[in-house]
C-alpha cells in the first residue's frame, strides 16, 4: 500500500510547490513602507521601479532605474526623486480617483483574453499598500484595452501621469 501512495504524494507535493511558486507576489517590505499609511510600487518590465509613499498626509516619490551586470544580476543604476511642482500638486486626488488599491489583476477582468499572438511590450507590476493590507497585480500592454476595460484605462492613466507628467530630479550619492 505504501508503494502505491508514494507517486500520488509526490505529484501532490509538486503541484503544491508549483502553485505556491507561480503565485508569489512582490510585497512592500517594512523598510520600504517606513510607517506609510499608503504606498504604491510600480515596476515597468523589471527595469524601472517607481515607489510612492504617503506618511501623515504627505506623498513622496522615487524612481529607480536598473540594469543587468555581467553576472545577469539586477543592479541599481540611478535614483530620482519626484519634483514637487505643479505636476505633483494633484497626485493624491489622482490616486484616489483611479482607485489603484482595489483594481483587480488583469487576468481577473471579466471578458479579458490575453493576446497570445505577440509578446507584451510593457508589463506593469503593482504592489499597493493601504493601512495594513498589501496586494499585488499586473497589467500587460494596457493601452491596447483602454476602450474595452475601464481598469486598463485607470492603469494607463496612472502610467501616463508617472512617466510623462511628473518631473524627476536625480538623487546624488546613491
Amino acid at each position: 500500500m505504501k508503494r502505491t501512495l508514494f507517486p500520488y504524494m509526490l505529484i501532490l507535493l509538486i503541484a503544491v510547490l508549483w502553485i505556491g511558486c507561480s503565485h508569489s507576489e512582490h510585497t512592500l517590505a517594512g523598510s520600504e513602507l517606513d510607517n506609510a499609511s499608503e504606498a504604491i510600487m510600480m515596476e515597468v518590465n523589471e527595469a524601472t521601479r517607481y515607489v510612492f509613499k504617503k506618511t501623515d498626509s504627505t506623498w513622496t516619490g522615487h524612481k529607480m532605474l536598473y540594469s543587468l551586470n555581467s553576472e545577469n544580476e539586477k543592479q541599481l543604476l540611478v535614483t530620482y526623486k519626484v519634483v514637487k511642482d505643479s505636476s505633483w500638486k494633484y497626485f493624491d486626488l489622482f490616486v484616489n480617483h483611479l482607485d489603484l488599491y482595489s483594481l483587480p489583476a488583469q487576468h481577473e477582468i471579466e471578458g479579458w483574453v490575453p493576446d497570445s499572438g505577440t509578446m507584451p511590450k510593457r508589463v506593469y507590476s503593482f504592489t499597493v499598500h493601504l493601512e495594513d493590507t498589501s496586494r499585488s497585480y499586473s497589467y500587460q500592454d494596457p493601452i491596447k484595452e483602454v476602450t474595452k476595460h475601464w481598469q486598463s484605462t485607470h492603469v494607463f492613466s496612472f502610467v501616463t501621469l508617472v512617466q510623462d507628467e511628473l518631473s524627476w530630479k536625480e538623487v546624488k550619492g546613491k
